[in-house]
C-alpha cells in the first residue's frame, strides 16, 4: 500500500464523514460421538456466538483425548466459520447454506496454510504537512476546480465523483442530493502515521478431513455455520497409497465393519447425510479400506414441476462435483495465501469557506479532528488434483430437506473401492467367467478353510486412532 492509495483512504473516510451515507481422535477405549442432528439446532441466541462455543467444546475434548493416545504431536485441529445471512423464504436458500459451509471449510484450511512457510514484512510511515498564510478564496474559486495541486484535494474529487455515479445509478440528481452550501475545505495542518503488515504462506493441505459441522439456525434461516478439520500425516499417507496402489491393497479383518457387507445400503442408513462432508475411510465387512467422498448441493426452489426436475438435476451435478472435488483435496492440495493490511491514525485541522447567496465567503475554523483507519486484503488460492483415478464409483445419492427451513438439499457419495479395481482389471483381461470367479473365491477371506471362518467386528467409532 502506497503513500497514494493511504491518501484516497483519508479522502474516502473524510467525503463519507462529510455526506454521512453508511477429527476426532481417541485411544481405542473411548467412543466418540459421531455426526448427529443436534449439530443443527434452531439458535435461541447469537448464532455466532453458539458455533464459537460448539467449535471450542469439541476441541478442547478431542484435543485431550488425543494427548491421552499419545498422538498430541501427530493430529492437529482447525476450525473454520462463516454466516449464512439469508432468509429461509430466498429461493437460493439451499444453495446459499451449502456455500458458507464451502467457505467455513476454505478458513479452516487458511487457519493451517498461515502457519506454513510464513513471511512477513512490515513497513511504517508518517506523513505531516502544514498550510498557513495561504489567501482566502473568493466567489470565483467555487466556480470551477481548476488549479487542484494537493493530492489530498484531487482524492477528495475523485471520492465525490463516485459519490455522484453511484446516485445517478439510483436514480437521484447529485445537484438535488447535494443542497448544502457550496463549500471549500483547506486543510491547515496533517499528521498521518500508519503501519503496513504483508503476510505470505504456501504449503501442503492434503490429508484434510472434516469430522464436524456445526450449524446454529434462526427460525427466519439466518444463523452461522462451523467446521472442524483435522490433519494428520498417517491419514495424508494412507489415502495417498490407497489411491496410487492400483486396487493392490489387503483387507485388515480386524477392521472388517459387518454393517457395510452392502456398501450401498450402510450410505443410505445415514439419517444425517447433509452433515456428511468431505472424505472418509470406512471399512467393509471383509475389513478392505474404501475412501468415501461426500458431496451435496442446495436445490434452488421452483413452484414449477418441470423446472424443479431440471434444478434438481443442476444440484445433482454440482454434488457430484464436490464429492470428486473433495477426494482430489484429501489426496493433494497445496496452497497459497496473501494478506495485506493497513492501520493508521490521522490528526487534522481544517478551515471551511462557505459561498453564501450575496456572493460572500463566510469562514470557520473546525477543532482538531482525529481518525483511526483500518484496511486488510486477503487471497487465498488452493489447488486439488488427481489423475488417472480408478475404482471410484457413485454408490449412493439422497435428497432431503433441511429440518428447520424445509429447503432441499441434494447429495452425492462416492467410493473407491480396491476391489472395484480389480474386478474392473478381471473384466479387461480377457479371462472366462469360471476363471474370474475362482480367482475372487481364492481373494476371499470368509472363505471357509478347515470349517472356520473370520469374524468381522463393528466398529462403533468411524475414527480409528490407528489410521493417525
Amino acid at each position: 500500500m502506497n503513500y497514494k492509495v493511504f491518501v484516497l483512504m483519508l479522502a474516502l473516510s473524510f467525503s463519507a464523514s462529510v455526506d454521512q451515507m453508511a477429527t476426532q481422535v481417541a485411544d481405542p477405549e473411548v467412543v466418540l460421538p459421531p455426526q448427529s442432528s443436534e449439530n443443527v439446532q434452531q439458535a435461541q441466541s447469537d448464532p455466532a456466538d453458539l458455533v464459537d462455543k460448539a467449535i471450542s467444546d469439541y476441541i478442547t475434548d478431542v484435543e485431550e483425548r488425543v494427548a491421552k493416545a499419545g498422538k498430541a504431536h501427530s493430529v492437529l485441529f482447525f476450525s473454520g466459520k462463516a454466516s449464512l445471512n439469508i432468509n429461509s423464504n430466498d429461493p437460493d436458500w439451499a444453495i446459499f447454506r451449502e456455500q458458507a459451509i464451502k467457505e467455513a471449510v476454505l478458513k479452516a484450511r487458511e487457519n493451517y496454510l498461515t502457519t506454513l512457510n510464513r513471511d512477513v514484512v512490515q513497513e511504517q510511515f508518517r506523513e505531516f504537512f502544514s498550510s498557513k498564510g495561504k489567501p482566502e478564496p473568493t466567489a470565483a474559486d467555487f466556480q470551477s476546480k481548476a488549479g487542484v495541486d494537493s493530492l489530498l484535494d484531487k482524492a477528495i474529487l475523485l471520492a465525490e465523483t463516485m459519490l455522484d455515479k453511484e446516485l445517478v445509478e439510483q436514480g437521484i440528481e447529485p445537484a438535488s442530493f447535494k443542497k448544502a452550501t457550496p463549500q471549500i475545505k483547506r486543510d491547515l495542518f496533517r499528521d498521518a502515521i500508519g503501519t503496513k503488515t504483508m503476510t505470505k504462506a504456501f504449503g501442503d493441505l492434503s490429508g484434510m478431513t472434516v469430522e464436524q459441522v456445526y450449524e446454529f439456525i434462526r427460525e427466519d434461516g439466518t444463523g452461522h455455520v462451523g467446521v472442524v478439520m483435522a490433519l494428520s500425516a498417517r491419514k495424508r499417507e494412507q489415502i495417498r497409497a490407497l489411491v496410487e496402489s492400483g486396487g493392490m491393497v489387503e483387507p485388515n479383518p480386524a477392521k472388517a465393519n459387518p454393517e457395510y457387507a452392502n456398501v450401498s445400503a450402510a450410505l443410505a442408513s445415514l439419517s444425517e447425510p447433509y452433515l456428511e462432508m468431505g472424505t472418509k475411510v470406512f471399512y467393509d465387512d471383509k475389513g478392505y479400506p474404501m475412501i468415501v467422498s461426500f458431496g451435496q448441493s442446495g436445490v434452488r426452489y421452483s413452484p414449477d414441476s418441470d423446472e424443479r426436475d431440471l434444478e434438481r438435476e443442476d444440484a445433482h451435478q454440482f454434488a457430484l462435483d464436490n464429492a470428486y472435488g473433495s477426494l482430489a483435496a484429501t489426496y493433494n492440495m497445496n496452497g497459497d495465501y496473501v494478506r495485506e493490511s493497513m492501520q493508521g491514525s490521522n490528526k487534522t485541522k481544517q478551515h471551511t469557506f462557505d459561498l453564501l447567496n450575496d456572493g460572500s465567503v463566510r469562514k470557520n475554523s473546525g477543532a482538531v479532528r482525529k481518525e483511526i483507519m483500518r484496511q486488510s486484503e486477503a487471497l487465498s488460492k488452493m489447488t486439488a488434483s488427481v489423475s488417472g483415478l480408478t475404482g471410484v464409483n457413485v454408490r449412493h445419492q439422497w435428497r432431503q430437506k433441511h429440518p428447520i427451513t424445509g429447503k432441499e438439499m441434494s447429495g452425492v457419495v462416492v467410493v473407491w473401492h480396491p476391489v472395484a479395481i480389480q474386478n474392473a482389471e478381471l473384466m479387461q483381461s480377457g479371462k472366462s467367467a469360471a476363471e474370474i470367479e475362482a480367482g475372487m473365491a481364492a481373494k476371499d477371506p470368509k472363505a471357509k478353510k478347515d470349517g472356520g471362518q473370520v469374524q468381522g467386528r463393528k466398529s462403533v467409532d468411524r475414527f480409528d486412532p490407528e489410521d493417525f
